[in-house]
């Protein structure tokens, strides 16, 4: 009987380990609209990287790492936050020590619920555009000057990437001295051969 009972216990246990390890997608997704939505979207970049199918690129535990403290994963050499940081303009993600790994969890089960629900609508999306894309079917080069699409890595500039911005300021700052400076020596250049030519009126009389 005591065997039995314990049995039932360890049971119970078991389950309710395994019911708290389960992701919860409404706490996920209520708890990512609560931390995650000022930088993050499921389908489209914002701050940070679009996170549709994230849980492909990153295990459960690396992304469980950097929520909790992106900058101790950047510094501790890891490539791929590494790589991260650098694609987008070195922004600094926040620390969430108040989310459980568990919440994570639950996050990360939201997110897994959403690209699905995308990979369902995707072909919808893809026709659409392609049947109103005005240049379909010419030149790769024709589309590269239209849609400006050119190869490579582009990310947009960020409101808080005060180094990109110091540098575009710095570069019209210097435009502009330059054409100032330009202006004035063209003035000064007009008067001198003024100067140079009743001097040498002058001379010849």
């Amino acid at each position: 009987m005591k065997k039995t009972i314990l049995s039932v216990i360890i049971l119970v246990s078991l389950a309710r380990v395994s019911h708290a390890a389960d992701p919860d997608n409404i706490e996920g997704k209520a708890v990512f609209q609560q931390n995650c939505t000022s930088c993050h979207a499921i389908q489209t970049q914002v701050v940070g990287p679009a996170l549709r199918n994230v849980f492909d690129r990153h295990s459960e535990a690396w992304i469980i790492s950097f929520v909790h403290a992106s900058q101790t994963v950047i510094k501790s050499g890891d490539t791929s936050a590494v790589r991260l940081f650098n694609q987008f303009n070195q922004t600094v993600m926040p620390n969430h020590p108040n989310l459980s790994d568990q919440d994570i969890r639950n996050i990360i089960g939201y997110i897994r619920s959403e690209s699905k629900n995308a990979v369902a609508q995707l072909p919808v999306t893809t026709a659409a555009v392609e049947d109103n894309d005005p240049y379909k079917g010419e030149s790769g080069f024709v589309r590269q000057v239209v849609y400006i699409d050119l190869p490579g890595a582009h990310t947009p500039i960020l409101p808080g990437d005060y180094r990109t911005w110091f540098v575009l300021g710095g570069l019209i700052f210097l435009s502009l001295l330059t054409f100032f400076f330009a202006i004035k020596m063209k003035t000064l250049i007009d008067l001198l051969k003024t100067k140079f030519s009743k001097t040498s009126h002058r001379i010849v009389q």
